[in-house]
């Protein structure tokens, strides 16, 4: 079990998101920008989606000892999209971008068993919606936050 039982349904569900661009399972670590770039563009923009687990957790569910309860285990993934999509002013890309955020998180709403695999008990959060260099590149940037908690053994 672990982070690999759910990080192909997070992408699945980020992928199915309408207007969604290229989205990887991973930070991409490339050492070259041009390179870097290309991997990102998506409709002719930047447009990337990276997912990745910040912290990890375990907490013990039921404790060992109790009469007629088996210890039970549960591990809390601190899981991450960071997002980055190019500024075009003329496009109104800001009103996309700020779309595109409302549509992941209820995305995960809907998903919030991530395939019955773990769950997700409260609602994703975005502490950080601001704009970074990117390629040499305005973009709008973001990252949404959400718990997966998984049973691990009991």
């Amino acid at each position: 079990m672990g982070f690999a039982t759910f990080r192909d349904e997070v992408k699945t569900t980020l992928e199915a998101v309408t207007g969604i661009g290229r989205v990887y399972d991973f930070i991409r670590l490339i050492n070259h920008w041009e390179e870097f770039k290309q991997d990102a563009v998506a409709d002719g923009r930047i447009n990337v989606w990276e997912i990745t687990r910040l912290t990890l957790e375990e907490e013990l569910e039921a404790p060992q000892g109790q009469v007629g309860v088996e210890a039970c285990f549960r591990d809390a993934h601190l899981i991450a999209i960071i997002g980055h999509f190019s500024v075009k002013d003329e496009d109104e890309s800001e009103k996309v971008f700020q779309d595109l955020i409302d549509a992941i998180v209820v995305a995960f709403r809907q998903n919030n068993t991530l395939g019955q695999t773990t769950l997700i008990p409260q609602q994703p959060q975005v502490p950080s919606i601001g704009h970074e260099m990117l390629a040499s590149v305005i973009c709008h940037a973001v990252q949404i936050n959400f718990l997966a908690i998984e049973r691990t053994g009991g």
